[in-house]
């Protein structure tokens, strides 16, 4: 692609297009490295390329897929590293679940059916964990497809990243679901506490109240909402 620059005299070149798409000389954009690491990632890095330039019409050199590949790999393993030796400090903690889509094959013994026209869009909850320290705000998350005990081991894991002890404080938050709780008392037992945040506590505590209390009204509600 051809690019315009302007040069000043006794100035360095001004470049318009550079950093309106946030793309260096001989670099790759963010979406096409995602493009790059997902097809890399399934297949293998030959296949990668041609994939690449069947979905997206974009011819790239297998060498630069596999440098893709092997540095966001190297970005994903220093993840898993604790990020500092001794106490971390509280942690906040949260989990929360957020249902997708996603396709699924009919069940069918014939081996030759085209499962291509046999699929059903089906929704499932994809539950989503973070955590972060309070002292300097570092953040990690996860999120899994299966079931809420692996999304519990999955946010302890977190805060073992965290540098998180046997002493070390958990302050949870979460929207009041019972699995969330349930998971927060069995990973963590009586060393965690548990919050519900506001905008739960907001948008569904006024109603409520005012069923086991008539006297209880809006313009009370508002102001509780408002402190």
């Amino acid at each position: 692609m051809e690019e315009s620059f302007y040069r000043k005299r006794g100035q360095a070149d001004v470049r318009v297009f550079s950093p309106a798409a946030q793309i260096g000389h001989r670099k790759c954009s963010v979406p096409l490295q995602r493009a790059m690491v997902d097809f890399g990632s399934e297949h293998s890095y030959a296949k990668a390329a041609g994939n690449l330039k069947e979905h997206y019409g974009i011819k790239m050199p297998v060498s630069s897929i596999v440098r893709a590949g092997h540095r966001h790999g190297i970005q994903c393993s220093e993840l898993e590293r604790p990020i500092e030796e001794g106490p971390c400090g509280t942690l906040i903690c949260e989990m929360d679940g957020s249902m997708i889509p996603i396709v699924k094959n009919e069940e069918d013994e014939e081996p030759c059916k085209d499962r291509r026209k046999h699929k059903e869009t089906v929704w499932k909850e994809a539950r989503l964990s973070a955590v972060e320290r309070q002292k300097d705000g570092i953040r990690g998350y996860a999120a899994t497809m299966a079931c809420v005990e692996e999304a519990g081991l999955e946010l302890h894991g977190l805060t073992l990243i965290a540098g998180a002890t046997e002493e070390t404080p958990i302050h949870g938050v979460g929207d009041g679901a019972p699995w969330i709780k349930d998971q927060f008392d069995h990973v963590f037992n009586e060393r965690a506490n548990y919050l519900i945040d506001f905008f739960t506590c907001a948008n569904t505590w006024p109603k409520p109240l005012r069923l086991v209390d008539p006297t209880t009204s809006r313009a009370g509600s508002e102001r509780n909402e408002n402190v």
